[in-house]
This record gives C-alpha cells, structure tokens and sequence, in this order.
C-alpha cells in the first residue's frame, strides 16, 4: 500500500496552497493511499436502528457490552457493522439522489458536510438540533434531532456545537425544501490505512480529490507561471474540442472522440498515472458553452451530466470548464466520489489550468483564443 501523506488542509478542505477553486500553484509531493476503506467513528448512535441494519441481536449486544469496553465498544463494533453495510449493499449520498429524485421517506442516506447543532428542551426531554443547507443546493434545507442520552460518551455533544462538519447516516422523514432526517449515525467518516489501523480505529481523514498538479500525466505542465491576462481571455474563448485535444495528447489518447448527445463521458482514458498508478479515468469538459464559474444547473436538467459522468466505470471522475466551477458543483462531485459502496477520487480543472495545459502543449494565442500549431499540439515543456 502507498502511503498516503498530506500538508494543512486549506478551505474546504482543499490542499494547502491550492488556490481554493483550482488555481494552480507549484506542484506539491503528495501521495495518495489507493486502497484505504472507509471507516465510520461514531460521536451520536442510535443503536436500535444500528443493531437493526447490521443484523445483531439482543444476545450479541449483551455479549459486547460484557467486553472491557462495554458501552463504547458496542458503539464502535456497530459501527463496523454500518461499514460492511455499505460496502455490500451501498448507502446512497443524499445529494446523488435528489439529483435524481429517488429521494423517499424511510430511505437511508449518507451526508458529510457543515451542520448547525443548537441544544433545546422539548416535551421529551432535553434535545440537540441540527439543521444546514445542501451544499450542493442552497434552497433545500436538511434537519433532524439528536436525542442526548445516545452519544456514544458523556463528552461527546461537545464535539457537535454551533456549526460542524460531519457524517449523517440516517432515515428520510420528510421530502420537500426541507429534507428532515432520523439520525443512525453522527461522526466523522475517514479511511483506515492499514488494517491493523483499522482494527484500532485509527484514521485519516481526507477528501477524495487530486489535484492536477499531483497527476503524472501532467508532468510537463508548469502549474507554477500563471497566465498572462491575454491567455486568461483567450482561455474564456477556446472551444471544447480544442481542450479535449490537448489533454488527449498528454494522456496518450490519440483518437479523439467527437461529441454526440448519448455520451456519458466527453473522454475516457485507463492511461492517466497518480503516483506511478495508472488510473481510468472519466472527463466532463464544458469548454466556452459557460461564460462564468459553473453552476449545477449547468450540467443540465437537474445536473444529470454529472450524475451519467458517474456511471462510466471510471475511478477518477474529473469536470473541466473554461472559468471554474462553484463550490456546489465541487460539492456534487465529490458526493458521487464518496459512494461508500463504490469510492472514487474526483478533479476538477478551471480556467487557470485549462489555460496551462493548453500553453504547454504547444497552443498559442491567436485571434483572441487558443489555436494549435499547423504540427498539432506538442508538448513544449
């Protein structure tokens, strides 16, 4: 197994020094770990619905907490159980399905992402409430309730307070604007590296995203000279297959597919390498059709193009515009990468790097956009 190491996490998670969005910066050394699993560390667990979903009984729940670790070890050990449950059988992002519309009450969803946690008092007794937009759609509102006396230890609300980024397994109540959930399991979702670390619980938590500059393929590019405003504009006017052409060259592929409406792809390539690892990959590419950082409606009706992206056997699902991509396109993306049935990685390229990779691969500025030389694209550097 390659190990994987990471610098400070910026942003939303991004790399450190990544730019935020995509801008491209200097390349960094980072590995990647291809063969972690996802593994689930519980702060909130309501063990009925657990013990239900994994298939254990009163007998072996009295027989865990019989074990040392009692109470907690049967927290742990149910989490487990949540793992396995959704390696075999899948436990959809609530995000993909609503995409889709396959979003019902009594469905068990998966969501990772920043929630508002407030301590109430109800007629049932003391109660935490959460409450966040969708990252991936502002108008609709996600909540649910947290009874107290189902943490997984005494301290353990004190890690949901005010606003919190963490994983939501749990039962669809309500369908609408407002998505209202019955919490399974509240925590963090991170990936194991090793499985002694797995058997420890021990984590990392990371996102699932590369960056171009880690992408052996693009060794040639040099993400650490910017553009010069005359490449930016050029960039905003180039066509689609021009930048198909060009990242077709640097992974080798050299019969370019034209594009046609039935496609679930713009490129597919098993050539592209990550830390000497050959990758398949699938490409969505929006070259000019949008004039400003892409939003999901931009991927059509109900952005159905990234979720037929996501059907390609692909383990790198990877979208291209001219002038990058809003948060809530990232968002959807990685929603689809972090299938915990099946996990892929995700990239995303904006304007910067389009516009590097094209003037690396021997395009030039004419006429106000990116034209490749009479020769075809080389690389230059």
């Amino acid at each position: 197994m390659q190990n994987l190491t990471r610098g400070a996490e910026g942003p939303a998670g991004d790399p450190a020094g990544s730019g935020g969005d995509d801008a491209s910066g200097p390349a960094r050394a980072v590995e990647y770990a291809f063969d972690v699993k996802t593994t689930l560390t519980p702060i909130f667990l309501n063990v009925d619905l657990a013990a239900a979903l994994c298939g254990l009984t009163e007998m072996n729940i009295s027989d865990v907490l019989d074990r040392p670790r009692g109470l907690i070890g049967l927290y742990y050990e149910l989490a487990r159980g949540l793992e396995r449950y959704a390696e075999d059988l899948g436990i959809p992002e609530l995000q993909a399905l609503l995409l889709t519309d396959a979003v019902a009450p009594g469905a068990l969803v998966s969501v990772q992402q920043a929630f508002y946690f407030k301590r109430t008092t109800t007629a049932d007794g003391p109660r935490i409430e959460f409450h966040g937009k969708l990252n991936t759609d502002a108008s609709i509102r996600v909540e649910g309730t947290l009874d107290p006396s189902r943490f997984a230890y005494a301290s353990a609300h004190n890690l949901l307070s005010r606003r919190t980024n963490v994983e939501i397994i749990g039962q669809v109540v309500e369908v609408g604007e407002v998505v209202r959930i019955r919490p399974v399991f509240v925590g963090t979702r991170g990936y194991g590296l090793t499985e002694a670390e797995q058997r420890l619980g021990i984590t990392h938590h990371v996102d699932r995203r590369i960056h171009p500059g880690s992408v052996d393929s693009f060794s040639a590019i040099d993400w650490a000279t910017l553009l010069t405003a005359d490449e930016v504009a050029a960039t905003a006017e180039v066509d689609e297959y021009i930048v198909k052409q060009a990242i077709a060259s640097l992974l080798h592929e050299f019969d370019v597919p034209k594009d046609w409406g039935g496609e679930t792809s713009d490129l597919y390539s098993l050539n592209l390498r990550v830390n000497g690892r050959a990758m398949s990959s699938a490409w969505l590419l929006k070259g000019k059709s949008v004039r400003r950082p892409m939003k999901v409606p931009d991927l059509g009706k109900n952005g159905d193009q990234i979720v037929r992206l996501a059907t390609e056997p692909a383990e790198l699902l990877v979208v291209q515009s001219n002038q990058g991509q809003t948060a809530a396109v990232q968002s959807t993306l990685r929603a689809f990468a972090h299938d915990m049935q099946n996990p892929r990685w995700y990239m995303t390229i904006d304007g910067m790097a389009t516009g590097q990779i094209l003037r690396d691969t021997g395009h030039v500025v004419t006429n106000g956009t990116w034209q490749a030389k009479e020769t075809g694209p080389q690389v230059t550097r």
